[in-house]
Formats: structure tokens, sequence, C-alpha cells
């Protein structure tokens, strides 16, 4: 097999689980985070819309790797408690659909702006953690 094929995860190649961290911030009044897909991706989503945070660094390379028993958690959270979370923190989902985690500023005011940090975490099965990763989402929504 050449190293084109090997590099596109070929017949041989091995998937590589890869989590590089990522910022997301919104300054409308639509939540801001991130949605772990199905295909293997990872987008944030800020102001309304969804972006691919960087095709370098989905969450699973190749995608056509990523599999049903492949679980997501977060841990170390700090700052803002999250307006829409698939689990509680610290507890292990599958990937068997997309999962979301996101905060909110609906306040028009500076005293209404959210902030947080965690680490999201992905194994395969029960396994031990493949791969972490830090990120942070900023909500602020002024008029």
């Amino acid at each position: 097999m050449n190293v084109l094929m090997m590099l596109i995860g070929g017949a041989h190649g091995k998937a590589k689980v890869t989590l590089s961290g990522g910022a997301a911030s919104g300054t409308t009044n639509d939540p801001v985070g991130f949605r772990f897909n199905t295909d293997g991706t990872i987008d944030k989503r800020e102001n309304g819309s969804y972006t691919q945070v960087s095709t370098t660094t989905d969450w699973i390379i190749p995608n056509t790797a990523a599999a049903t028993d492949y679980e997501v958690r977060v841990t170390g959270l700090t700052g803002d408690a999250w307006d829409s979370s698939p689990v509680a923190d610290g507890t292990w989902t599958d990937l068997s659909v997309a999962r979301e985690w996101n905060i909110q500023d609906t306040n028009s005011t500076a005293a209404g702006a959210k902030s947080t940090a965690w680490t999201f975490e992905i194994r395969k099965g029960s396994g031990a953690t493949l791969d972490t990763g830090s990120y942070t989402a900023d909500a602020d929504y002024e008029l």
C-alpha cells in the first residue's frame, strides 16, 4: 500500500482519534458550543450557524472510521453551566447520533454574558480514553 492510501485510511490504515481543542463565540442570542457528528466531524456553533472546526482535526480520521461504539464525555467544566447538554458532565454518551453542548446568552445586557471551558474525551466502547481536547465557548448577546 502506498503512503497516500495509509494517510487517508486505506485498507490497512489505522484510524486516529484526534481532539485538538477549539473556541466558539457568539454575539447573537443563539446558542454557542460544539457538536460531535456521527460522520467523524466536529462543528462549532456561532451566531446561528454551524461550521466544521477543522478537516485536519475531526474527532476521527479518516471520517469513514466513525462508528457508533465511540463515546464522548465532558469533564473539567469551569465557568457557566450548560444551557443544553445531552448528558450530565462526566457521563459517557455514545456517538450513534450527533451530540451537542451549548451555552446561550438571551440577556441583551453585559450582565448576561456567559463563558465556559471544559475538556472533551473520546473512547471506543468502554475502553481507555483515546484523546482529550480543551474547548471554550463565549456567548455575549448585546443589542
